[in-house]
């Protein structure tokens, strides 16, 4: 009931520029925009694509992601599952390789409830600048960033990287480590673990080989010291 517009997915190959394709299912109530993706091989510009599925209430916005390659710039996808109500953002990652920049990418899963930001990790190898990934887990409240870290090998400069787990409440930043060998600069690392409450920052060391501009003067001091000794004594002989 209540529905303006409803649409059916193109099944074919097209090219096309600023165009929006609608479907609805399963008897959804007072719903704006509810679009299918298309499954093909694309090129665009400036396109949603949205879906509702098992009968939610009070949707805005909803998408579903494209599975296909595609070219792209300043897209948005969203997917809502579970019959969550009173949502605003929700997005789930590409599982595809693509040349981006400047996108989010958000997941809510296992029934969260007041969360902002969700976002779940890209699992691909990409280069990038000035992005952000989240991901919310074991269903934690009140929770304003939370971030999961990336899994792949990457260069980048100036990124925040944040996991919260074991059902943490009233944390403000958390983050894990990275696992991986990457050259960077002006970066922060945090965790939160065992179920702390209360903790505003907790950092563990870094468990990877980097590349630093300063590093301890004590450790140059030790190692000039043995050269310096040890090309006094080849002079002597």
């Amino acid at each position: 009931m209540n529905v303006i517009s409803v649409v059916k997915p193109l099944l074919i190959t097209v090219i096309f520029k600023d165009i929006k394709e609608y479907i609805l299912e399963r008897n959804p109530m007072n719903v704006i925009s509810v679009v299918k993706p298309l499954f093909n091989t694309v090129l665009f510009t400036c396109i949603k694509q949205h879906i509702l599925e098992r009968n939610p209430m009070n949707v805005i916005n909803v998408v579903k992601p494209l599975h296909v390659m595609v070219l792209f710039t300043c897209i948005k996808e969203h997917i809502l599952e579970r019959n969550p109500m009173n949502v605003i953002n929700v997005v789930k990652p590409l599982h595809i390789i693509v040349i981006f920049k400047c996108i989010k990418e958000h997941t809510l899963e296992r029934n969260p409830m007041n969360v902002i930001n969700v976002v779940k990790p890209l699992l691909i190898t990409v280069i990038f600048k000035s992005i952000k990934e989240h991901i919310l887990e074991r269903n934690p409240m009140n929770a304003i960033c939370v971030v999961k870290p990336l899994h792949n090998t990457v260069l980048f400069k100036c990124i925040k990287e944040h996991i919260l787990e074991r059902n943490p409440m009233n944390v403000i930043s958390v983050v894990k480590p990275l696992f991986i060998t990457i050259l960077f600069t002006c970066i922060k690392e945090h965790i939160l673990e065992r179920n702390p409450m209360n903790a505003i920052n907790v950092v563990e060391p870094l468990h990877v080989s980097v590349y630093l501009k300063k590093i301890l003067r004590a450790y140059y001091y030790k190692v000039f010291c043995k050269i310096f000794i040890q090309h006094s004594c080849i002079q002597l002989h």
